[in-house]
């Protein structure tokens, strides 16, 4: 009771003057020792004394909520409509109630009845946006069939979605969540050289309008064992301070800013892969990615994100983009989306498919494909034949003077690529003067 008396104050000591503070309460938790009807009832009188403005009625938690009793319970039409007349009696405070008030005659009734003085909607309205229109109208209402798949993706942090959506609205938000992490970049300097590739060169969306409080940047700087090293490391300092400067600029958390001195150990590769993807970072940057051997490497090993190689230190804008149509186009057009459109100066885009089937089927898959990427459906495709060369050669020649070049790559076990051949790595080896990023 201390601690909600804490956080109620703290709240009140944030907002305007007579702004409404409200509170979920938890009637039921469906534990053994939980939260029961008689301590909420009891806590309800104590947060009435302070003023509360209204309370919206809940049951379950994370730890109940998928238990055979409690989904039994909770599949019951205005399931907690009991508890709240019992709150009724007990405080003079609104209520709002939820809990499968899924159709909109339930909530008439319930209004009706004086039980509460709100309904609360939140699955019915992921179910049908449209909802409480319909309701107004008298039109019918598409219904939660209490699935649970949209707790399931929250808990599993998939991105919340509704089963009852179309494919293509789910296939959505897995894109959105699939590209998140991917934006969560690890930049590494290995080189004096490095130092001198300014931020804004960077196919990275440091600076703009929306989103950008969540994405995460980490500098490690590798510092080489010889001499040169303590005249790198001096200038690798400088060099963090001034991307801090510009990061705190354009407006970002410095807690999502990180600089770390590594020493360059041959060794280092495994353990640096590992630690990025501990610390959730997608997004692998060699800056000034000259160092063709450590990037092949790194690139192989590195496969559940995006692959950047930094060659130019100049802000540019042509983009080549070489596009299979497979699942990995999806995260492809959505990172262009994010790391280029809306960033000043503007960029110009050129996207290739090689053919490997007919050209019609091609144009198909790729009118699908823009729309659930967010791109305009007039994006035109270039469809070109493979030459004697090969694929990756084909895209080679066709991106000569281009200024990024980004390819996209299948989930082919690291065994078959090399197996195989991977035209990724390839591309790596042969790109000059250009940014490769690949995205897996």
């Amino acid at each position: 009771v201390l601690f909600v008396k804490d956080v109620v104050q703290a709240v009140r000591e944030v907002i305007p003057k007579g702004f409404p503070i409200g509170y979920r309460l938890l009637v039921r938790e469906w534990v053994p020792e939980g939260i029961d009807l008689a301590e909420a009832a009891a806590l309800a009188r104590i947060l009435e004394g302070l003023g509360i403005a209204y309370f919206s009625v809940s049951a379950g938690t994370y730890n109940s909520m998928f238990n055979p009793e409690a989904v039994k319970e909770a599949r019951r039409p205005a399931y907690l409509l009991d508890d709240t007349q019992h709150l009724r009696k007990t405080v003079r405070t609104p209520l709002i109630i939820g809990g499968r008030v899924f159709r909109p005659d339930i909530a008439r009734r319930v209004l009706a009845g004086g039980t509460a003085d709100m309904v609360g909607l939140g699955r019915p309205l992921l179910a049908d946006p449209g909802w409480i229109e319909k309701a107004r109208t008298g039109r019918r209402v598409k219904v939660c069939i209490d699935c649970r798949q949209c707790l399931k993706r929250v808990i599993q942090e998939k991105g919340l979605a509704c089963a009852r959506w179309p494919e293509i609205e789910i296939e959505r938000v897995d894109l959105e969540c699939a590209l998140h992490i991917r934006l969560n970049a690890c930049l590494l300097l290995t080189s004096e050289s490095a130092l001198t590739v300014p931020v804004e060169a960077l196919p990275l969306r440091l600076a703009g309008p929306e989103g950008l409080e969540e994405h995460k940047v980490r500098l490690v700087y590798l510092i080489p064992k010889d001499d040169a090293g303590d005249v790198f490391r001096r200038e690798a300092e400088q060099h963090a301070t001034r991307v801090r400067r510009h990061w705190q600029t354009i407006g970002q958390r410095d807690t999502l800013l990180e600089g770390l001195f590594k020493p360059a150990d041959p060794s280092l590769c495994d353990d640096l892969l590992a630690e990025t993807r501990r610390d959730g970072f997608g997004m692998l940057v060699m800056v000034d990615g000259r160092d063709g051997l450590r990037g092949e490497l790194l690139a192989s090993k590195w496969r559940e994100g995006g692959f950047m190689a930094q060659a130019h230190r100049k802000p540019a804008g042509n983009v080549f983009a070489a596009v299979d149509l497979s699942p990995a186009t999806h995260l492809l057009l959505r990172f262009l989306s994010y790391g280029f459109l809306g960033r000043p100066g503007g960029f110009r885009f050129r996207f290739v498919h090689v053919l490997a089937g007919s050209p019609q089927a091609a144009r198909v898959r790729w009118s699908k494909m823009l729309p659930l990427s967010g791109w305009d459906a007039d994006t035109p495709l270039e469809v070109i034949l493979p030459g004697p060369e090969g694929v990756a050669q084909t895209i080679l020649k066709a991106a000569s003077g281009w200024d990024y070049l980004v390819v996209g790559r299948r989930g082919m076990s690291r065994i078959k690529s090399l197996l195989l051949g991977s035209v990724s790595r390839r591309i790596l080896q042969g790109a000059q003067d250009a940014t490769v990023v690949i995205v897996s």
